[in-house]
């Protein structure tokens, strides 16, 4: 549900005012602001009409500024609480690390292979005892789960080149197996990705 405003040009200072304590309290619920606008609109003769609370913010605020018989409509945009900020960086953050333990699952149980007839695919074999790691990749780009005959191991399969490039995209820059790279390095070449160089480890990063 979206909050809209009325304001007029119009308006005193203190009818302003009445309005911004207003928005105040619908959001914050301070009774400081719930007396202001009491006594700002008494003194000002302002009407001030909001829609019912709402428990968060909303992304956006409609301002609805009466010019004339006309109506215009700005919308002003939200800017982002600290805790939202945070929020978007542990997610950032997260999907970093995500991406860099796929890359060392690829490093130590996986292939990147291109076959004769062009088609870029990745294979990763783990034991039974894994298949939740598997699923995860599987849930989060697609692919598929299959035991292996004689052996108790799952292997996993992508080879549809939309799910390639994610994969390529996540794990480009993070593969650092000397057995891997000329592989990352021809599968980038077939899907048309540049491929990136692992970062150098030292002892500040590593």
């Amino acid at each position: 549900m979206q909050r809209t405003i009325s304001w007029n040009p119009d308006y005193s200072f203190l009818s302003t005012l009445g309005i911004l304590a207003e928005i105040f309290y619908e959001y914050f619920h301070f009774k400081f602001f719930s007396r202001l606008r009491r006594s700002l609109a008494y003194v000002s003769g302002a009407v001030i009409v909001f829609s019912p609370k709402r428990t968060t913010l909303p992304a956006k605020v409609k301002i609805s500024q009466m010019l004339g018989n006309q109506q215009e409509t700005k919308d002003i945009c939200r800017v982002g609480s600290s805790a939202t900020i945070r929020s978007l960086s542990s997610n950032t953050q997260s999907e970093l690390h995500w991406n860099q333990w796929l890359a060392g699952l690829i490093d130590g149980d996986g292939c990147l292979l291109v076959s004769k007839a062009g088609y870029a695919s990745c294979e990763i074999t783990m034991g039974i005892e894994d298949e939740h790691a598997l699923m995860q990749i599987k849930q989060k780009l697609g692919g598929s789960v299959k035991s292996r005959s004689g052996v108790k191991a799952l292997r996993y399969k992508l080879h549809n080149r939309a799910g390639m490039i994610d994969l390529i995209t996540r794990i480009n820059g993070h593969i650092r197996n000397s057995a891997r790279l000329p592989q990352l390095e021809l599968v980038c070449y077939n899907l048309n990705i540049p491929m990136i160089q692992p970062m150098e480890i030292t002892k500040s990063n590593g």
